[in-house]
C-alpha cells in the first residue's frame, strides 16, 4: 500500500507545487478580505416607504381634514410642518382622485418625501395635540427622555410614531425594527424590511450557497480541471511509466492513486474557500451553520465527477487538451439533459399541476399552479378551461374558489396588481348558468388574505382587520367601461360588510385563516398568534387569543372542524388543537425536511389531512382514540400536489398533476379515479425524458445537495411569496444527484482500469 500512498503524495506535492494552485488561493484570498468588512445591524424603523401606506390619499384627507378644522391635533402639526410646496402638491395628489392628472406614483412619492422630511423636525410634537392619542410605551419612553437630547435616530423613530398612531387605519402595520447591510461599519444599502433573524435566513438559504456555487462550482472546478487534465496522460510518458511499471505495482491502483492525487488541488482551494466563508458568516453575521463545512467533500466530490471524465480521456488518447476537451462536452450533455427535464416540467407539468378542488354542485373545478381554474368533462375525460381561464402571475395568490350553492356561481380574488387600473382585487364571479364564465364584480375588502364559505354558502372575507361578510345580491349586469380599448373592472359598490370582531384587528403577514363549515367560527393566525373568532348569528367577536411557537415570519397551514383545529407548521411539525380553548392537546413532525402547503378537514371533523411540499400526504383520524397522523394509504405518494374532502366525506387526491383519485375514509378504498389522457408531450416527458434523466448522472444538480446541507429542507422558498406556505416551493431531491454520480463515476473509473490491465505498455 505505501507505494500507492507515495503516488498520492507525490500528486499532492506536484499540486503544492503549482503556480496556479497559489495564484487561486491569493486570489480567494482576496475575496475572503474583500467580503470580510461586510455586515449588518438593526435599528428602530424609522423611514416611510411607499408600502408603508394602505391608501395615501385617504391620510391626506384625514391629515388635510384635521388640519381645516382643529389646531389641537396631530393633523394640524403635520399638515402646518408641511412646506408650501408639498401642501399644494399633497392637496393637487388628493382632489384630484378623479380626474387623475397627478399619477398615483408621483403623488405617493411625494408624500413619502414630505414625511420622511418631518422625522428630523424636533418640534413637530405638541403635547396638547396628541393628548388623546395612545401613542404606546416606546413613544412615551422617548418622550420622557427629552425631546433636547434625543439623538438623530431616536427623534426620527419618535416622529415616525407620533405620525403613525394617530392615523393607524391608514397604514400597514410594520416590524418594529428594520436592517442595514454595512461595510466596514458603512450603510450601503436603504432600510430593509426584515428581522435580523429573516435576514440571516436569506444569507443562510440563498446567498451562501449560490456564492460557493459559483466561485467553487464553476469557476474553482473549471479551473481544477485545466490543472489537472495533465496529470493522467504524463503518467503514460516513456521514462514515468517504465519507473512505475519496474515495481510490482497495479496498474489499475496505480491508476486510481494518480486520479485521488489529481483531487488534491481543489480539495486545497474548496478547503481554504468554504472554511473562510464559514468564518465571515459566523463572525460578521452570526451564522454558525455546520452544513457549510459538510460541503467540502460535496464540492470535491463534483470535481472527482468531471475528473474521472478527464481521466479516462487522458488514458485512450493520452492527450491534455483531448482530455479538457471531451469534460467539456460531458458538462454540456449533462446541461442539455438537465435543462430538457426542467423545461419539459416547468412549461408543461407544473404549469399544469392542480392544487386546490372545488365541489360546485354537479360540476368539480380544479385551480392549477398558474391560477386558472378548470371544469372536469366526463364525456371528453379531460379538464377543460373555464371561470378563471387566464390564470394569473407569480406574485399573486388565488382566494378561494368558493362555490355558493345557493345562487349556483364561484366566487374568487387574486391578491396584488392585475391591470394598470385596479390595483387591488376585484371579485371575480363565475355563474353555473352562464357556463362559469368569469365577470368582474365589485372591489374585495383591503388586506384580504382569505375567502371562505360560510355555512349558508355566502362568502366570508378574512382581513388584517377582522371578518367581512357579503351581503345583498352581486348585480352582474351592471355596464362595463373601457378606456383605450382595456376594460376598467368595475369598481363601484361595496357589497361586503363588516361582521367584527370590535375593536378590529390589525393583523400583519404572515396571515392565514380556516373556517368551520357548519358553525361557522374562524380562527386566525397572525404572525405567532392564534385567534378564535365564534360565530354569533351573523357576527364575530375576538373570543381567546394565544401565542403559538412558530417562525414569525414563517406562515401556516390550517384546517379546522368541529372540535379540532390542525396547525401544520413551516418547521414540519403538525399541531392539533381544541377548537374552542386553543389548547394544543397533541403534535407530530411527519415530514421533518420539508413545509406543509395545504391541510383541510372532512365536513364530520372526524378526518384532517395535510399535503407537503415534498409531495406527500399525510392523514389524521381524529376518532380513532390514540393513534396518530399517519402517511396516507395513496396513488402517487411523492407526488401529491392537492387534497379536499367532498361534502359526503370521500378525499379527493391530485397526483401527477392532473389525475384525481377519490377515496373512501374508512377503507382507503379507491371510489373513483379522474384521469386525463396523457398528450403526446407528456408521454415524451414520462417515457422518454424522465428514464434518461434518472440514468444520466447529474454533477449540476449537486447545487441542491449543497443547499440541503445548508438549510435542512427539501423544499425552499424562492421568494416570490415569501413566507407564504402555499404559494409553490422549489423541490430540491438532494441525494438523486449524488446517487446517480455517484454510479456514473465508478464504471467510467471500472472502464478506465480494465483498459489500462488490458494495454500492452
Amino acid at each position: 500500500m505505501r507505494p500507492y500512498l507515495a503516488i498520492v503524495k507525490d500528486s499532492f506535492v506536484e499540486a503544492l507545487a503549482s503556480r496556479v494552485l497559489w495564484v487561486l488561493l491569493i486570489l480567494i484570498t482576496l475575496v475572503l478580505l474583500a467580503l470580510a468588512p461586510l455586515g449588518f445591524r438593526s435599528e428602530r424603523t424609522t423611514e416611510f416607504r411607499r408600502g408603508d401606506f394602505r391608501d395615501g390619499r385617504e391620510l391626506i384627507k384625514e391629515v388635510r381634514g384635521q388640519f381645516e378644522s382643529d389646531e389641537s391635533s396631530p393633523g394640524f402639526r403635520i399638515w402646518s410642518n408641511f412646506d408650501k410646496e408639498t401642501q399644494q402638491q399633497l392637496a393637487e395628489f388628493q382632489e384630484d382622485e378623479e380626474e387623475g392628472r397627478v399619477s398615483y406614483f408621483a403623488g405617493m412619492k411625494r408624500l413619502v418625501e414630505g414625511l420622511n422630511k418631518l422625522l428630523e423636525k424636533r418640534d413637530l410634537y405638541d403635547e396638547k395635540a396628541w393628548e388623546g392619542v395612545l401613542l404606546g410605551s416606546e413613544a412615551r419612553e422617548l418622550l420622557g427622555r427629552g425631546l433636547a437630547t434625543l439623538a438623530e435616530h431616536d427623534l426620527a423613530r419618535l416622529n415616525r410614531l407620533l405620525i403613525v398612531k394617530p392615523f393607524e387605519d391608514s397604514f400597514h402595520p410594520q416590524l418594529g425594527t428594520q436592517v442595514l447591510i454595512t461595510y466596514i461599519g458603512f450603510r450601503v444599502s436603504p432600510p430593509i424590511p426584515f428581522s435580523e433573524k429573516r435576514i440571516r435566513q436569506i444569507i443562510e438559504q440563498y446567498v451562501l450557497p449560490s456564492l460557493i456555487g459559483l466561485l467553487v462550482g464553476f469557476v474553482g472546478v473549471l479551473t481544477a480541471i485545466l490543472v489537472t487534465a495533465p496529470i493522467i496522460p504524463q503518467m503514460f510518458d516513456a521514462g514515468a511509466l517504465s519507473l512505475l511499471l519496474s515495481k510490482p505495482l497495479s496498474r489499475s491502483l496505480m491508476f486510481l492513486a494518480k486520479f485521488a492525487g489529481g483531487c488534491a488541488f481543489i480539495f486545497i482551494n474548496v478547503t481554504y474557500l468554504i472554511i473562510g466563508l464559514w468564518a465571515i458568516a459566523g463572525l460578521r453575521f452570526g451564522i454558525w451553520n455546520q452544513g457549510l463545512l459538510l460541503c467540502i467533500p460535496i464540492f470535491l466530490f463534483l470535481f472527482a465527477i468531471y475528473y474521472s471524465v478527464s481521466a479516462i480521456t487522458g488514458v485512450i488518447w493520452r492527450n491534455a487538451v483531448v482530455s479538457v476537451v471531451m469534460t467539456v462536452v460531458f458538462w454540456l450533455v449533462c446541461t442539455v439533459v438537465g435543462a430538457t427535464k426542467n423545461i419539459f416540467e416547468q412549461v408543461v407539468i407544473e404549469t399544469r399541476k392542480m392544487v386546490r378542488v372545488v365541489n360546485a354542485g354537479d360540476a368539480l373545478i380544479a385551480l392549477d399552479e398558474k391560477g386558472a381554474t378548470k371544469r372536469w368533462n366526463a364525456e371528453k375525460a379531460e379538464w377543460e378551461p373555464v371561470f378563471l381561464e387566464d390564470g394569473g402571475g407569480p406574485m399573486q395568490q388565488v382566494l378561494g374558489p368558493v362555490y355558493d350553492p345557493q345562487h349556483n356561481m364561484l366566487l374568487a380574488g387574486r391578491t396584488g396588481s392585475r391591470n394598470f387600473f385596479n390595483m387591488g382585487s376585484n371579485l371575480l364571479i363565475g355563474k353555473g348558468s352562464d357556463g362559469w364564465k368569469q365577470v368582474d364584480g365589485p372591489p374585495l375588502p383591503e388586506d384580504t388574505v382569505a375567502l371562505f364559505p360560510d355555512p349558508k354558502g355566502r362568502a366570508l372575507a378574512v382581513t388584517n382587520s377582522g371578518v367581512q361578510r357579503l351581503v345583498g345580491d352581486l348585480d352582474l349586469n351592471e355596464k362595463k367601461m373601457s378606456l383605450f380599448g382595456f376594460e376598467i373592472p368595475r369598481t363601484l359598490g361595496k357589497p361586503f360588510r363588516s361582521a367584527g370582531p370590535e375593536p378590529s384587528l390589525k393583523l400583519t403577514w404572515p396571515t392565514n385563516a380556516a373556517v368551520d363549515r357548519r358553525s361557522g367560527n374562524v380562527v386566525i393566525y397572525s404572525r405567532g398568534q392564534l385567534m378564535l373568532l365564534p360565530r354569533e348569528a351573523d357576527d364575530y367577536t375576538l373570543a381567546k387569543s394565544v401565542a403559538v411557537e412558530a417562525e414569525a415570519d414563517e406562515g401556516v397551514a390550517i384546517a379546522l372542524q368541529g372540535r379540532t383545529l390542525l396547525l401544520a407548521l413551516a418547521d414540519g411539525r403538525v399541531v392539533d388543537y381544541d377548537s374552542t380553548t386553543l389548547q394544543p392537546r397533541r403534535a407530530w413532525q411527519p415530514e421533518p425536511h420539508s413545509q406543509p402547503r395545504f391541510a383541510c378537514a372532512s365536513p364530520d371533523g372526524r378526518w384532517f389531512a395535510v399535503v407537503f411540499h415534498n409531495g406527500r400526504l399525510h392523514v389524521l383520524d381524529t376518532g380513532a382514540g390514540t393513534a396518530g397522523m399517519r402517511a396516507a394509504d395513496v396513488r402517487g405518494q411523492g407526488d401529491i400536489s392537492a387534497v379536499e374532502f367532498s361534502e359526503d366525506g370521500q378525499m379527493m387526491v391530485i397526483d401527477r398533476a392532473t389525475r384525481l383519485n377519490q377515496y373512501r375514509m374508512d377503507t382507503m378504498e379507491l371510489a373513483k379515479s379522474y384521469a386525463p389522457a396523457l398528450s403526446g408531450i407528456e408521454i415524451a416527458y414520462y417515457y422518454a425524458v424522465v428514464p434518461i434523466y434518472a440514468v444520466f448522472p447529474k454533477p449540476g444538480e449537486l447545487d441542491n445537495t449543497v443547499q440541503y446541507l445548508v438549510q435542512k429542507q427539501e423544499t425552499i422558498d424562492m421568494g416570490m411569496q415569501m413566507g407564504n406556505l402555499q404559494a409553490k416551493r422549489v423541490r430540491l431531491r438532494p441525494w438523486a444527484p449524488v446517487r446517480s454520480s455517484l454510479i456514473f463515476m465508478l464504471v467510467v473509473l471500472g472502464l478506465a482500469c480494465v483498459y489500462i490491465e488490458r494495454q500492452d505498455f
